[in-house]
């Protein structure tokens, strides 16, 4: 239904967003999930959270301002969207900080507002591993400063391949055929 982007780093177990299929991409390739951390609490970005924390034992990250949209089955109704998801409890509130170890992880967390409450964006030695979607995240990869609140908001190089791997989005042939990109 969606085409939302997520990211696993292989050698940490770390998958970042929960995307519809992304759970049954996991099975397919025969990864194990130790830390699921979510961006925010859009129903596209954590459609498959719940099933995977179940299947996987592994704890949930996420802001404080996210946990109603994963907490309370009816929340995307209220908002007018004929969908109820299956609801989970975060284990691990983050908010911004310069230094975090998350999963075994060390992250540098920022706060990104604009696009949802509770938005996130996470770096490991500098380099992003994951993004927000649309224009800011264009910006931000090609290293541009995209000023919120008169301020900069920070400067993000592209992923590196060995370090991340995007799930493919549903629908993808990709994801049909079980290859990432």
């Amino acid at each position: 239904m969606f085409e939302t982007n997520c990211f696993y780093l292989a050698e940490s177990g770390i998958l970042i967003d929960a995307p519809q299929e992304s759970a049954d991409w996991l099975a397919e390739q025969g990864h194990k999930v130790k830390l699921l951390l979510l961006t925010h609490g859009h129903i596209d970005h954590v459609w498959d959270a719940a099933r995977i924390q179940r299947e996987h034992g592994c704890p949930v990250g996420c802001h404080p301002e996210t946990v109603q949209m994963v907490a309370e089955p009816d929340f995307f109704q209220r908002f007018g969207f004929a969908m109820e998801i299956e609801t989970l409890t975060p284990d691990v509130m983050i908010t911004e900080t310069e230094r975090r170890e998350l999963g075994g992880v060390e992250f540098q967390v920022l706060e990104v507002p604009g696009h949802c409450p509770g938005s996130l964006c996470f770096f490991s030695n500098g380099e992003s591993v994951c993004g927000r979607r649309g224009r800011l995240a264009r910006h931000m990869r090609s290293g541009a400063r995209m000023p919120i609140s008169s301020r900069p908001l920070c400067r993000m190089r592209p992923v590196r391949s060995q370090r991340a791997r995007r799930v493919p989005r549903a629908g993808s042939a990709a994801l049909r055929t079980g290859q990432a990109s």
